[in-house]
């Protein structure tokens, strides 16, 4: 059945940015146990441990996904943007609702080099509620 899922996923090319399309590819690439965690990240709130070869193996549906967003967040066009925006398509079009799932994407992107945060997390509070600027960098996610 995980292979089924595996290909499911990498036939929807380009992959759009979807509630549903995050979760799947989020799941697809989560490590089966803690022991088996080849890649720890640490989102806003969600800490995943990933599987290295199964994000390796959804970079291209990562990066789709990630693509999708407001130029505001990418390196060429904006230089970063609040998580608070993270639930926007670039054509204004509300992705999902729920920052939980902004998390798991975000946590996705800096899985493969794509994503990172603009500050540290300790200046995390000078911002609107509290909540990062992240920067997406396309180019650097495809470079890994």
């Amino acid at each position: 059945m995980e292979n089924q899922t595996a290909n499911a996923i990498t036939l929807r090319e380009p992959m759009q940015l979807t509630s549903e399309n995050v979760e799947a590819v989020f799941y697809d690439c989560l490590a089966e146990s803690s022991e088996k965690a080849t890649q720890v990240i640490h989102g806003v709130v969600i800490q995943a441990g990933f599987n290295r070869d199964k994000v390796t193996a959804n970079r291209d549906n990562i990066l789709s996904m990630l693509s999708c967003l407001p130029r505001e967040f990418h390196a060429v066009g904006g230089g970063g943007w609040s998580f608070l925006n993270l639930c926007v398509t670039a054509d204004g079009t509300w992705w999902t609702d729920l920052h939980q799932m902004c998390d798991k994407l975000l946590t996705l992107g800096i899985a493969i080099g794509a994503v990172k945060f603009v500050f540290q997390r300790g200046l995390w509070q000078c911002f609107p509620g509290g909540m990062p600027y992240v920067v997406v960098d396309i180019q650097k996610g495809g470079e890994a």
